[in-house]
């Protein structure tokens, strides 16, 4: 229990020093902030903490270091979306985004995070094998860059590639800084589970996407550095629900984690508090809806106690 820590996104409606401040209050070992503005989520009205170390005044810095340092575990997430194009064929446009990703790591470094999590931040439409060599070498690059600041670096799976391109662009980068994170919400975006999206509501669905997850964590093995832990709503496989009404085999998932003796850190990254039997008509009002207050509060203590079993030694 000592490693479950909570990404600041998992509570909207707050300010960073309030989300900080709750944490602190309910236990939780640690947390997880997005060193980026939030100019995403178009998809639901609520807003979530996030910090930018530049942008704060001497005092400001002072009071989030005090904050911060009550906590034993902290991780950074670094930005990504449609601006961040560290691959970009306009240099400019290349530059500016790697910039602002040693940018983040130096916050990250401010803040005394020992984890930086990156998305695989391609061109759109770039096909894996031509964009291979550049990420390889941006990786390599980036984790010189946080072992300089005392953190490692974990890709996290998400678009667009397939589980074995991801797990061979992790094995191509070979350095000791670099390696995997598993968000357990993540697994269906891969093109491997494609037919088993379209018949999602059969047990064999069900099945191939807790095969695939377990095959994530042997194959990564002492390579699988970082966890983010959400449940996938199992009537669209919608992700980021309070784990343990979904489609996640939990058991197995710690059973493979035991196998690899995965040492790392077990971060809720719960978006949706709301809605997770939800259908028809009212299948998207988790998305659209503010999250109500105090639900969030809920959502993660009833997260921590579903996974506390598989948390124990």
């Amino acid at each position: 229990m000592e490693r479950l820590t909570v990404a600041g996104c998992s509570l909207p409606n707050h300010t960073l020093t309030e989300a900080l401040e709750r944490l602190h209050a309910l236990g939780f070992a640690g947390v997880e902030i997005a060193t980026f503005a939030d100019n995403e989520k178009p998809n639901a009205p609520d807003s979530a903490p996030w910090v930018v170390v530049d942008r704060l005044t001497a005092p400001e810095k002072r009071r989030l270091k005090e904050a911060i340092g009550k906590f034993k575990h902290v991780s950074v997430h670094l930005p990504y979306g449609k601006e961040m194009r560290p691959l970009a064929a306009d240099p400019a446009v290349r530059e500016a985004a790697r910039r602002e990703l040693r940018r983040s790591l130096d916050d990250g470094a401010f803040l005394g995070a020992r984890v930086a999590n990156v998305h695989v931040l391609t061109e759109t439409g770039l096909p894996f094998e031509a964009a291979r060599p550049q990420l390889v070498q941006l990786y390599r690059e980036l984790g010189d860059e946080a072992a300089a600041r005392g953190m490692r670096l974990a890709i996290e799976i998400t678009r667009p590639y397939t589980a074995a391109e991801y797990l061979a662009l992790v094995a191509a980068i070979a350095h000791p800084n670099v390696g995997g994170c598993i968000d357990t919400g993540h697994v269906h975006f891969f093109a491997e589970l494609a037919a088993a999206r379209r018949n999602r509501q059969t047990p064999e669905a069900v099945q191939a996407y807790n095969d695939l997850l377990h095959e994530l964590v042997v194959k990564l093995g002492s390579k699988l550095f970082h966890l983010h832990l959400d449940e996938v709503r199992r009537v669209d496989w919608r992700e980021h629900f309070v784990p343990g009404n979904g489609i996640i085999d939990w058991p197995r998932f710690f059973g493979a984690l035991r196998t690899v003796d995965y040492q790392g850190l077990f971060v809720l990254e719960l978006l949706y508090y709301v809605g997770a039997d939800d259908a028809g008509a009212n299948l998207t009002r988790a998305f659209r809806e503010r999250t109500p207050d105090g639900a969030a509060v809920a959502g993660l203590q009833a997260a921590r106690t579903y996974l506390s079993p598989f948390l124990r030694p």
